[in-house]
């Protein structure tokens, strides 16, 4: 994924936490982390009882099985870690 810098791929939210969301891609079944820091469009929390990701404000949640767009911003072969930032769908805004 090294050489997938800076593109953008569709995947799936496959898991939640605190600190993000994991997405796997559909294409190559790659899973990565959107950190919940890099989603500045509100304020979102982990809401462990609904077991999803929620903006404070706007009440837009995150949950297992959406589809996302996401770039890769990074990618650790050494540490087998991807990057993930969330790419906001223009017709939406």
């Amino acid at each position: 994924m090294q050489d997938k810098v800076g593109q953008v791929f569709d995947g799936v939210v496959s898991g939640l936490t605190d600190w993000g969301i994991y997405v796997e891609l559909v294409e190559s079944k790659c899973e990565g982390m959107v950190s919940i820091k890099s989603i500045t469009d509100d304020f979102y929390e982990f809401d462990e009882e609904e077991y999803a990701i929620i903006g404070r404000h706007s009440d837009r949640k995150f949950e297992i099985g959406d589809t996302l767009s996401v770039e890769v911003m990074h990618a650790n072969l050494s540490k087998r870690q991807l990057d993930y930032r969330l790419v906001e769908d223009e017709s939406e805004e």
